[in-house]
């Protein structure tokens, strides 16, 4: 984050992490120079291996939903990434259009899942763009 911070993508975020006795919690809002809010719902968990002395996080569940402040009170969805819906073995892209409808859903293999600060530049990309064509 302190990256993001550095070069002007991120204005502000509320993440934080939340521990419970079997898991840990990553939720918060990441805010984006050009108006972008990444929401962000990640549940992890300690796996631990037979055989193993250290054990290994997997994130279980997850949602990063994209979306563009476009006035004050209102916010456009951009995109969503989840395994929150039917199967949760199976990661998902959400696209949506201009006007906040869903236009596209196909799943993503678990090696080509972006990383958190990816996620990040590509809502503060849809912002900007979405901004400029206002």
């Amino acid at each position: 984050m302190v990256a993001l911070r550095a070069d002007g993508t991120v204005v502000s975020d509320t993440l934080r992490f939340i521990r419970r006795s079997d898991q840990m919690r990553l939720i918060g809002r990441v805010h984006t120079a050009s108006g972008g809010i990444l929401d962000v719902r990640k549940i992890l968990r300690a796996v631990r291996d037979p055989g193993e002395a250290d054990p290994r996080v997997r994130t279980t569940l997850y949602r990063y939903q994209a979306m563009w402040r476009s006035t004050p009170e209102a916010s456009i969805p951009l995109f969503r990434y989840d395994n929150y819906r039917e199967d949760v073995n199976t990661l998902h892209r959400h696209d949506f259009d201009a006007g906040g409808n869903e236009t596209d859903r196909y799943s993503v293999p678990h090696d080509q899942m972006p990383f958190m600060d990816e996620v990040i530049r590509e809502a503060e990309e849809l912002a900007r763009m979405r901004a400029e064509s206002a």
